[in-house]
């Protein structure tokens, strides 16, 4: 406390002198670069190597490409040590690299081989999109005999350096691809060789990802909706009638989020799933019903002494609530009450003569009260402020509307919106290091950026680039044909099952058709069909990232097909809409369709004979209907009446 009084006392005679802040302190700063090349002493480029930042107002590093260029850019002005190496070649070290606002600093690095007598090998490992694989290990052999073993790093790259020239051969073993390997690798003395391969998945190592929707009761949940939302793959299935779900195939790997959504309930997320290769992964939702699921916040403002803060402003800055504020009573407590369930609100705290303080990712659950108790020091300092510009990186593009916020450091809970130049201003910041921002907006990837300085009565210059968030797509292309294997032009292709899904088209001159751009995921089906022929479809076509799915369909002349038509409707003999019905017994096998408006429901071209269909409605008990006969150019009709 001593030193705290005794700084503030010099800070107020600096200031009364005129000499501490000037206006000047409030000017703009624009970030700076850092860029080149690395290469080495033959003048070729060195790909895969990291420059590194050892010190400096941003600690940041940047991987060479395959031309040996590199690229560090937003850098705040100032004065950076800068680091090349890759494992093989000495190291290189560049200091005092002086960075001005809006200006590209070039520094170029020439690496010599640390042993000429030596050669060295990078190993690169994709998958067959050409994306890295991070999780596995490679074997290195000299003659047939073991010499070490490394595992991928985050490049999918395992570097053996120091090998003495000869030939070489190596076996990867990932999670989830077949085994592969590689022989007669030359290594020259004095020279870095890299060998790409490409891995094979392997269906076998495939896990599942199975559980149960239930309400907070224990009661299964009929019909919900689940997704993989984040993951190795995506995917998307439907409870059955005990509330359970399961997808099959699902790659090997960690940080899959699956999401879980009913009419009536709060949608909940688990995150964190890890799928082991040949292993199941077991997800168990419990939802909330919609009338159950708000919640609140409640805490009491307290000042450095303990003592209540009365008629402090509290501002919800981000959150399903965000602009929302409550002021604190004499007993330095505030609350927010009737809040809707999310992990990601935040709240600032501020009162005069205090700086302000910050929470973020406050988790307000259904039916709780969450406790947030702030400590308000007194502002012994002018605070200081981030600014700058958001666009879109690809287009350079002005961005409005991204949510800018501070979520490490002294005033975290800080937030704005860009405007429609897509720039921001955060202002009232205590003055401290390592304050790190979050920018995100819905159809980009969310972004954050560490190791920001705030000094007092100073704007920092903090400029960002928002991908598009490009979630990956696949295709499905085909042909239908008839007997004798001639393409069937005219007919009607309907998407009706699927992450994409519904989605229509109708077959080519050659009876060819193409679905693309679908999101990535298993459970598609593709139901074929045309007038005078017998419909045909296809179920658990799985759709992989850049890959084009190939499917045939085959109709039969309809000369013995005929419709099965009805209606879906209450004890009143009120229409049901959006109800399903489906056929889970006859010639055609499993069908669906869905009611109408007026509760009405069609299958056209069936083959002749008996069916079974099930109809069942969110809200309704299922109901089951037998011995439902078809004839050859007849229409059947059926009257299905649902119990709540």
């Amino acid at each position: 406390m001593f030193r705290l009084r005794l700084f503030s006392l010099s800070f107020l005679i600096a200031l009364l002198l005129g000499g501490v802040f000037t206006a000047a302190g409030f000017t703009q700063t624009v970030g700076g670069e850092i860029a080149g090349a690395v290469k080495d002493s033959r003048n070729r480029p060195v790909a895969n190597a990291t420059v590194r930042v050892q010190a400096g107002p941003l600690l940041v590093s940047a991987r060479t490409d395959g031309k040996g260029a590199y690229r560090l850019p937003e850098l705040i002005p100032g004065a950076y040590e800068l680091l090349a190496l890759k494992p093989g070649y000495v190291s290189v070290h560049r200091g005092q690299v002086v960075v001005a606002a809006g200006a590209v600093e070039t520094e170029n690095f020439t690496l010599e081989w640390a042993n000429e007598a030596n050669g060295g090998v990078e190993v690169l490992v994709q998958d067959p999109q050409r994306q890295p694989v991070t999780e596995g290990r490679i074997d290195l052999f000299h003659n047939g005999v073991f010499q070490t073993s490394l595992p991928l790093d985050q490049a999918g790259s395992a570097i053996f350096s120091g090998l003495a020239p000869g030939s070489y051969s190596f076996t990867i073993e990932a999670v989830g691809f077949f085994p592969a390997g590689r022989s007669n690798v030359r290594v020259t003395a004095g020279k870095h060789a890299t060998v790409t391969t490409r891995l094979r998945r392997d269906a076998r190592q495939a896990g599942a990802i199975s559980g149960s929707v239930q309400d907070l009761n224990g009661v299964p949940i009929r019909n919900a909706v689940v997704k993989i939302v984040a993951g190795p793959s995506r995917g998307q299935a439907r409870t059955n009638g005990l509330g359970q779900f399961t997808f099959r195939s699902v790659p090997p790997g960690a940080g899959y989020s699956l999401q879980a959504n009913a009419n009536g309930y709060a949608p909940q997320t688990l995150d964190n799933v890890t799928v082991r290769a040949k292993q199941g992964a077991t997800v168990n939702f419990r939802l909330l019903e919609a009338a159950r699921q708000m919640g609140s916040i409640t805490g009491i403002i307290r000042n450095s002494l303990g003592l209540p803060v009365s008629l402090a402003t509290v501002t919800m800055t981000a959150g399903p609530g965000r602009g929302m504020q409550a002021v604190s009573g004499a007993d330095g407590r505030y609350t927010f009450t009737d809040l809707e369930p999310s992990p990601s609100y935040a709240l600032l705290a501020s009162s005069p003569g205090h700086s302000p303080a910050g929470v973020s990712a406050i988790n307000v659950i259904a039916g709780r009260t969450a406790v947030v108790n702030f400590l308000l020091q007194a502002q012994l300092v002018p605070p200081g402020s981030i600014g700058g510009g958001v666009t879109d990186r690809d287009t350079g593009a002005p961005l409005e509307g991204v949510l800018v916020e501070v979520v490490q450091g002294v005033s975290v809970g800080i937030s704005t919106l860009t405007d429609a130049g897509g720039d921001y201003i955060l202002e009232g910041l205590v003055p401290a290091d390592n304050y790190i921002l979050r920018f995100s907006k819905d159809g980009y990837d969310t972004l954050r950026i560490p190791f920001i300085q705030v000094r007092s009565a100073t704007r920092s210059t903090v400029n960002a680039q928002l991908p598009v968030n490009q979630p990956p797509v696949g295709a499905i292309s085909g042909k239908v044909v008839e007997f004798g294997n001639r393409p069937l032009p005219g007919a009607k292709i309907v998407l009706f099952t699927g992450p994409s899904a519904p989605l229509q088209t109708t077959t080519n001159a050659r009876g060819e058709f193409t679905f693309s751009n679908l999101r990535v995921g298993t459970n598609y089906g593709i139901r074929a069909s045309k007038e005078g022929y017998a419909a045909q479809e296809k179920r658990n076509i799985r759709v992989l990232e850049g890959q084009t799915v190939p499917v045939t369909l085959e109709l039969r002349l309809g000369e013995i097909t005929g419709k099965l038509q009805g209606r879906v409707v209450d004890l009143l003999q009120r229409p049901i809409a959006n109800a399903t019905v489906r056929i889970i017994e006859g010639p055609s096998g499993s069908l669906d369709a869905r009611t109408n408006a007026q509760g009405e429901f069609l299958f056209e071209a069936l083959p002749q004979g008996r069916y079974t269909v099930d109809a069942f409605a969110n809200g309704f008990r299922s109901q089951r209907r037998g011995n439902l006969d078809v004839s050859p150019g007849g229409t059947t009709f059926v009257t299905i009446q649902l119990l709540p």
